[in-house]
């Protein structure tokens, strides 16, 4: 799993980072980014306790996984996953898959590992 860009690719020291954060809403805050899976490869099943999070599939027809049920995604689809929502992306093809990831608000602990 590659990711090309996002909040995570930013440098900042942490005197930075909490002076930043105190500027700014919580619910203004978001973590995104472009996400390419390569063939066999699974984004890793998860699930936040108040973050929710959107993908947007631009390139492939991966499976997305929202409580164990798999969902056949193509080019355009866009799955919102609420808090508690136990989710994965695996691309079961021959070919990348390339998506986008929003996350709001962003809490970087925020991660419930199954």
């Amino acid at each position: 799993m590659e990711t090309l860009y996002g909040k995570n690719k930013r440098k900042r020291n942490d005197l930075q980072e909490r002076r930043f954060r105190s500027q700014i809403p919580v619910s203004w805050s978001k973590d995104w980014g472009v996400i390419v899976l390569k063939p066999g490869e699974m984004m890793g099943c998860h699930g936040h306790n108040e973050v929710e999070e959107t993908f947007y599939f631009i390139e492939g027809t991966p499976k997305m996984i929202v409580n164990d049920v798999p969902y056949e995604a193509k080019v355009g689809d866009a799955f919102r996953i609420e808090p508690l929502e136990k989710h994965d992306v695996h691309n079961d093809t021959d070919s990348p898959v390339k998506f986008v990831f929003i996350k709001c608000p962003y809490i970087p602990d925020d991660k419930i590992t199954y």
